[in-house]
């Protein structure tokens, strides 16, 4: 295991102490992060993880996260030393099954931040969201993880916490793909 990647493990564990569904065994190493100023697409083989709009957000380093065997977000470190989850606000829900979900009843989270940071308060520097509304579709799950999402209902995230934060103006559109 690469020091870069013990520590995504030790910083991810974090995470999921304080509500985030996340499995650091599964979470890609950093070298393969791409922070890129304009977005892209997914569905051309390579790993990939786009939001584009409100939030906007390239990377090549993602990895699934499951719970039970199942696929329940992604999650990756980034080569500006951020880490990053995207998963349902309940970390019972299954994101796994081919076919169009209705956000409001996933309460999809992201949130962004440097390692090491402190996200138990709003003041610890995490940024993110909340999704309330819109679409989330799995197009494939097997042998690659592939979904398209346009979220809607935008609420900040500024820590661990389940509780969307004040409105955020827009929309974010993105997909994911990643080998299982």
């Amino acid at each position: 295991m690469t020091i870069a990647r013990r520590c995504l493990a030790l910083a991810l564990a974090s995470v999921v102490g304080c509500g985030d569904a996340v499995d650091p065994s599964t979470a890609p190493d950093a070298s393969a992060a791409v922070d890129a100023p304009t977005v892209g697409t997914c569905g051309g083989g390579g790993d990939r993880f786009v939001l584009d709009g409100a939030v906007v957000f390239e990377t090549a380093s993602v990895g699934p996260v499951t719970v039970d065997g199942k696929i329940a977000g992604v999650n990756g470190l980034l080569a500006s030393s951020e880490l990053y989850t995207f998963s349902s606000r309940n970390p019972l829900v299954d994101l796994d099954a081919v076919g169009a979900r209705d956000v409001a009843s996933l309460n999809l989270k992201y949130l962004r931040f440097l390692q090491g940071a402190d996200c138990a308060t709003a003041a610890g520097g995490c940024r993110g969201f909340f999704a309330l509304g819109g679409t989330y579709t799995v197009i494939e799950v097997q042998p690659r993880y592939r979904a398209t999402f346009e979220l809607s209902d935008l609420r900040e995230r500024t820590d661990y916490t389940n509780q969307p934060g004040p409105v955020m103006a827009g929309t974010i559109t993105g997909c994911i793909d990643v080998h299982r």
